[in-house]
């Protein structure tokens, strides 16, 4: 037997092993989207936040998201195929704002406004982690 033949054989399923970690990542972002919405952590003297999360149309993911804050800041990101998507705040006030977003379904239709709370600056770190469906 030529050891050509004994690698092949040692050798494991690319798609099967590709199709796993999708699944496994799909899990975890999926007890992320279940969790509460956890508050940003910025420092109080800076206006910076990054915003993440989920955004869903019913039980398929979104296409983007806008989140638009009561002070007039406002941003837009695609979602990935998993619905997650990133954006940063630079001029979120002391106290905090009020935010809305624009959710676009895309083929699922059905695109819809909906409040997401606050946006605030806490007191360590700088990221506030929102999850969005109807």
């Amino acid at each position: 037997m030529s050891d050509d033949r004994h690698a092949e054989q040692g050798k494991k399923p690319r798609g099967k092993l590709l199709g796993s970690a999708a699944l496994v990542v799909a899990m975890a972002l999926t007890f992320a989207a279940a969790a509460p919405a956890n508050p940003a952590y910025a420092w109080p003297w800076s206006s910076h936040v990054h915003v993440s999360g989920i955004v869903f149309c019913g039980p398929f993911a979104a296409k983007s998201v806008t989140i638009r804050a009561q002070n007039g800041e406002s941003h837009s990101a695609a979602a990935n195929p998993v619905g997650a998507y990133g954006m940063d705040f630079e001029n979120v006030p002391g106290n905090g704002t009020a935010a809305t977003a624009d959710v676009l379904c895309g083929f699922f239709g059905g695109d819809y406004s909906k409040s997401v709370g606050s946006i605030t600056r806490p007191l360590v770190g700088d990221w506030q982690f929102i999850t969005i469906n109807r």
